[in-house]
């Protein structure tokens, strides 16, 4: 199952304030793993009034880094052991991106060792390790001359049912001058071969805890209830 932070994408899409892009496709057939998947996902009717959705964009890169990021903390290989990866709409209010994405796992044995390799105390350095050569190609795709001073990634404590791991990445930047700092908020829940994963980025200062922790919960009620 694959555990890496997302930075880039939505960092970067929040500095620019746009998103776009196609989305995989999949099923949305509730009898197969990818339907199962996007019953999970948050929805404009999750979110306040005020957010924009976009498509999300599809991201090599981080593809690439998952792969390495689940070697290096002892989870199984995506490739291997993934049957559903969906991703939502990235939604975004000014320089504020959300966004959901939901992962099967082939095996409930699979789910499991995903799970406890989210666990592992050396999984604070392998994803700051991982964060910074993906924040640095995307920042040479989409054509800004920016440097990367400071990343960092801190365990969070969120109680809410489902949730397995939550961290904050912070990623600090200098571009034409000025310093730009990226926050991003990941919170990961599962349940039996699910794992539903939310990402909340903010620009110069942390996401709004109270709105995150609200949308925390509605994706633990669908997971719950689903």
């Amino acid at each position: 199952m694959k555990p890496f932070l997302r930075l880039s994408a939505l960092g970067l899409a929040a500095i620019l304030v746009a998103c776009s892009g196609g989305s995989p496709k999949a099923s949305v057939s509730p009898t197969n793993d990818a339907g199962r998947a996007r019953l999970l996902l948050l929805t404009q009717a999750d979110l306040p009034a005020g957010w924009r959705a976009s498509r999300h964009r599809s991201d090599p890169v981080s593809d690439r880094e998952d792969k390495k990021l689940a070697a290096c903390i002892g989870a199984p290989d995506p490739a291997r052991s993934v049957s559903a990866d969906v991703f939502g709409d990235v939604f975004g209010q000014g320089a504020q991106t959300i966004a959901s994405e939901v992962v099967f796992s082939r095996t409930t044995a699979d789910a499991t060792k995903a799970v406890a390799a989210l666990k592992v105390r050396r999984v604070i350095s392998c994803a700051t390790a991982a964060v910074r050569p993906v924040l640095a190609e995307q920042l040479k795709l989409q054509g800004l001359s920016a440097t990367i001073r400071s990343v960092s990634v801190k365990k969070r404590a969120l109680a809410v049912k489902g949730v397995v791991t939550a961290c904050r990445v912070v990623a600090n930047l200098t571009a034409s001058g000025a310093a730009i700092t990226v926050q991003e908020d990941v919170v990961i829940l599962a349940r039996g071969r699910a794992q539903v994963r939310a990402t909340y980025v903010d620009v110069g200062v942390a996401f709004p805890s109270g709105l995150e922790l609200f949308v925390v919960k509605k994706l633990s009620g669908k997971l719950f209830h689903a």
